[in-house]
């Protein structure tokens, strides 16, 4: 086994991942650091995006956050069945898709302080087996509809779809992986659950919706 492949890919999409499209785009369009927008979060991803701004350019910041996600992953799943064995892309993704996440929430460029990966999550179940990605976004929107708690059911579909993939016949090592990257997702939503289970976990609408007045800003924080 090529262990230098592991390290570039690591490397790689840690570096990469942490250029985030939330805190380049609010800084060329708006003149602002998301992070510092007074009726946000302060989370650099696209949920808080589209409260501080509206989904106009928030759709372009979910577009380059699968995006990248899509182009490392698939360009190290095939250096895997290169470097590593003729059946190893789905572990190439899993691996690559990992370290995406923690460069999207601890970057290097902005002092550790990222978004919470959601995106880079379904993106990474999506490109190792396809119906399990589905199945887990059908889930994350049903539940979205049901709740509108988005950080409620980014946990709650992202385990799901880390509990699928062993019966979907994805290999041992590639849904490890993929457990692991639930987890992270997991964890950092953890300040969303100590709100939702206090009780003070602000509710998601795609649009504008009437919400009565709270203290709390977290319901943004989640994805992204």
């Amino acid at each position: 086994m090529n262990i230098a492949i592991f390290i570039i890919a690591a490397l790689s999409a840690y570096l990469i991942s942490g250029l985030n499209p939330a805190i380049i785009l609010s800084s060329l369009i708006y003149h602002e650091d998301i992070r510092k927008n007074p009726n946000g979060s302060g989370n650099p991803g696209f949920t808080n995006f589209k409260r501080c701004y509206g989904l106009k350019w928030a759709w372009l910041v979910m577009l380059l956050d699968i995006s990248k996600a899509i182009v490392l992953e698939l360009i190290f799943g095939w250096l895997f069945t290169i470097f590593v064995g003729e059946n190893q892309r789905l572990l190439g993704i899993a691996w690559t898709g990992l370290f995406a996440m923690i460069g999207h929430a601890y970057p290097c460029w902005y002092k550790f302080k990222g978004g919470k990966a959601f995106l880079v999550c379904v993106t990474t179940l999506f490109l190792i087996n396809w119906k399990a990605g589905l199945f887990a976004f059908i889930l994350l929107s049903v539940l979205l509809l049901i709740t509108h708690y988005m950080s409620l059911s980014t946990i709650i579909s992202m385990i799901a779809g880390a509990i699928v993939l062993p019966f979907l016949g994805v290999t041992i090592f590639p849904s490890i992986l993929f457990a692991l990257c639930a987890a992270f997702t997991t964890f950092r939503h953890k300040e969303n659950i100590k709100h939702l289970a206090s009780g003070d976990e602000r509710k998601f609408y795609f649009f504008k919706h009437k919400e009565k007045k709270t203290t709390n800003t977290s319901d943004e924080e989640q994805s992204k």
